[in-house]
Formats: C-alpha cells, sequence, structure tokens
C-alpha cells in the first residue's frame, strides 16, 4: 500500500516508479497538475492506469495532492449507503448494528503532538 501527500511548486515535477500490478488513483485538493497530458483542477480526481512511471507536473500556482496506490484485493464488493461490505448478508449485519447503536464499540484514542 502506497499513500503520499505530495506538495509541489509552480511548474514542479514529480516522478515515481510504481510496480505494474498496482492500481491508484490520485486527488488534487490544491492547486492543478497534470498527468500523462491530461490538466488536473483542483477538486479532481483521476484513476491511474497500468504502466511503470508516475509523473506528475504542478500547474502555475503548485499543487497538492494525495497519491494512494496498492494491490487489488480482487473480493466481491456489495455497497448500500455509507457501508461496502463483501456480501449482502454484511450489508444487512452493518446496518442492524448502526441501528442497535453497537457498529463502534470503542472510539479511537486522540493523542495531541
Amino acid at each position: 500500500m502506497l499513500y503520499l501527500d505530495i506538495t509541489l511548486e509552480q511548474n514542479q515535477a514529480f516522478e515515481l516508479p510504481l510496480r505494474n500490478e498496482l492500481q491508484g488513483f490520485l486527488y488534487v485538493f490544491e492547486g492543478g497538475a497534470e498527468v500523462q497530458g491530461t490538466n488536473l483542477p483542483q477538486r479532481r480526481f483521476a484513476v491511474l492506469g497500468e504502466g511503470d512511471l508516475f509523473r506528475i507536473t504542478a500547474g502555475e500556482k503548485g499543487a497538492r495532492l494525495i497519491l494512494v496506490a496498492g494491490k487489488p484485493l480482487r473480493e466481491p464488493i456489495v455497497q448500500y449507503g455509507p457501508f461496502v461490505m463483501n456480501t449482502q448478508q454484511e450489508i444487512h449485519q452493518a446496518m442492524s448494528d448502526y441501528r442497535d447503536g453497537t457498529l463502534v464499540q470503542k472510539k479511537a484514542d486522540f493523542i495531541s503532538a
């Protein structure tokens, strides 16, 4: 699994070799950028195709983006509302747990830095 938060200055380029078996996406949340000749303005999402080199160039205002890539799990997917599970039965169970107030067993601990 790869998860990068990338900040680029005006017209700065970034390259990263990616293994072919990885699938991924990027999301530009500040500025704009160009990937493989395609302009990606702010608040745009792009799915990466196959290839072994990821290259992005920031626009005139620079860019801030996330790049996420990983090996696909190849598992079945069932989605309903905010729930994503592997089977319809798991969806029903998640909805029941949500209604009963038992979906989240323990809240995460937050640490101040």
